[in-house]
């Protein structure tokens, strides 16, 4: 049987997990993504989870999916951050985020603090091989 490694332009379908603050501190200048696809793996970024982060993470099944940990300085404009796609490039997963404009009337406060998402992806709609990093564009 050959395998075939899905295309650049191809989209990945994702959902998400889990969102919030991360613990202990702020989080990188620009966003950073983390592909874990093993148990171990998971526990190099469980750390900086919050308890309901980490319990979302160990119930994902490894054997057939993958998560791509987002994390970011994003503070208190973490609900208007999205993921706009995930496409394939190559040996990477490449997710673009967009920031939706604050609606009219509203404010929002201006403090920066580190943020995380998680997002689930199944192996499945990959190819072979998989992915072995994530890169993240903030539009």
């Amino acid at each position: 049987m050959l395998a075939v490694a899905a295309p650049a332009t191809a989209g990945v379908r994702w959902r998400e997990i889990a969102r919030g603050s991360t613990v202990g501190g702020s989080g990188p200048e620009q966003p950073v993504g983390v592909l874990v696809g093993t148990r171990a793996r998971s526990r190099t970024i469980a750390k900086r989870l919050p308890a309901d982060g980490r319990a979302s993470l160990s119930r994902v099944e490894f054997s057939r999916s993958l998560v791509v940990a987002i994390f970011g300085d994003f503070g208190c404009t973490d609900h208007r951050v999205a993921v706009r796609s995930i496409s394939r490039r190559g040996a990477a997963l490449r997710v673009v985020l967009v920031t939706r404009p604050l609606p009219p009337d509203q404010m929002e406060c201006q403090a920066i603090f580190g943020t995380y998402r998680l997002l689930v992806v199944a192996k499945a709609q990959l190819g072979t091989p998989l992915p072995t990093r994530a890169e993240v564009t903030h539009a």
